[in-house]
């Protein structure tokens, strides 16, 4: 429905909302595990109140910003998933569409972070339902995507995405080592 141009800006406006959600789902979840920790040790605090805090304290922004950029590489190496893809299995498209796929794609899983993150607090158990809507939501739209934005078959469409995924967190696991 995009031109080449717009597919490309509003694909990577998605990984940039996507590392944003996530970044602050990080901090949110370290402020609770902290808190957690704390009140373990006889600390007294609680969950929500205490603890570690995300911005200050414990841990160093730059730390969140480590975790910003790592989440920016995330985006990107599924790009580079989706365009390895396209090129093995001689798919359609281009650039823009396969940054439009990584970007899309991503969108659900950082929403599921974040509102797990909310949630997580309430108790921790509750984080694990919305990260596996977003979850199954990145992986049938990563599928769709490469069937229906790729023109790549329906059996081979099944096969890129776990190839797309391996390929972005051989990526990230790169990008770790060097920055951690």
């Amino acid at each position: 429905m995009f031109d080449s141009s717009r597919a490309q800006i509003v694909g990577g406006i998605f990984g940039v909302v996507f590392a944003l959600a996530a970044t602050i789902s990080a901090a949110m979840l370290g402020s609770m595990i902290g808190g957690m920790m704390a009140m373990a040790m006889g600390g007294g605090a609680g969950v929500m109140g205490g603890g570690v805090s995300p911005f200050g304290g414990g841990i160093p922004f730059s730390f969140y910003l480590k975790i910003f950029f790592l989440d920016v590489i995330q985006a990107a190496g599924l790009v580079i998933g989706c365009l390895a893809t396209r090129m093995i299995f001689k798919g359609a498209g281009n650039l823009a569409s396969d940054i439009y796929i990584g970007g899309s794609c991503l969108l659900p899983a950082g929403l599921g972070l974040l509102v797990g993150a909310l949630l997580g607090n309430v108790t921790f158990w509750l984080f694990l339902l919305p990260l596996l809507f977003g979850g199954c939501y990145c992986i049938l739209m990563l599928y769709a995507g490469s069937m229906n934005i790729g023109k790549i078959s329906e059996g081979k469409a099944a096969l890129s995405v776990p190839i797309s995924l391996g390929i972005m967190f051989a990526v990230v696991y790169v990008a770790a080592r060097v920055l951690m």
